[in-house]
C-alpha cells in the first residue's frame, strides 16, 4: 500500500470510476436510447389516441403498440444490464477492501458537506433535515469521490463529443 488511506481509497474509486465510464460506453449506445426514448414518447400519445377509441380496430394497434414498447425497452435494459454484470462484482470487492483495509479511516473534507440527519422515506419533513460534516468515513469519502470523478468524466465526454461535433460540420 501507499502508506495513506485517504490516497489509496482515493486512486481505487477513480479507477473504478472510469473503469464504470467506460463500460457504460461500450455497452450502452447513447445515441440509440434517445432514438429510443422518442419513439416511446411518441408511442405513448398514440396509445393515447386508440384508448379513447373503442373499435378491434383500435384494440389490435394497441396490443401491437404495446408489443413494441416492450421490445423497445428490452432493448435498452440490455446494454444496462451488461454494464451492471460487469460492474457489480468490482464494487462489490472494492467495498470489501475498503471496509476491511479502511474500516476506521476519518476523511477531514476541504469543504463542508450537508449530509442527512434522522432521513426516514416516510416522512417527507426529515428530508430537509442535515447537518454540515467537515469528516466522513470511508464509504462517504468513496461516494463522495465517485459523484465528482462521474460528474468530471461525463463533462470532459460530452465536452468532446461537442467539439467532434463541431469538427466534423466545418469539413
Amino acid at each position: 500500500m501507499l502508506g495513506n488511506p485517504v490516497l489509496e481509497v482515493a486512486i481505487l474509486t477513480v479507477a473504478l470510476a472510469i473503469f464504470s465510464f467506460a463500460a457504460q460506453k461500450k455497452f450502452v449506445d447513447q445515441d440509440q436510447v434517445k432514438r429510443d426514448q422518442k419513439r416511446l414518447k411518441e408511442m405513448q400519445s398514440e396509445m393515447k389516441e386508440l384508448m379513447k377509441k373503442n373499435d378491434e380496430a383500435s384494440l389490435k394497434r394497441l396490443h401491437k403498440i404495446e408489443k413494441e414498447m416492450l421490445e423497445a425497452t428490452q432493448g435498452m435494459m440490455k446494454g444496462t444490464m451488461k454494464v451492471m454484470l460487469v460492474t457489480t462484482p468490482l464494487f462489490f470487492g472494492a467495498l470489501w477492501v475498503f471496509h476491511t483495509f479502511f474500516e476506521n479511516l476519518v476523511v477531514k473534507l476541504p469543504v463542508a458537506i450537508p449530509w442527512f440527519t434522522n432521513f426516514d422515506w416516510g416522512n417527507l419533513a426529515s428530508w430537509t433535515q442535515f447537518q454540515w460534516y467537515l469528516e466522513t468515513n470511508y464509504l462517504g469519502w468513496y461516494f463522495l469521490l465517485y459523484l465528482m470523478t462521474n460528474i468530471g468524466l461525463n463533462l470532459l465526454y460530452n465536452g468532446y463529443q461537442k467539439i467532434s461535433k463541431a469538427k466534423g460540420k466545418k469539413a
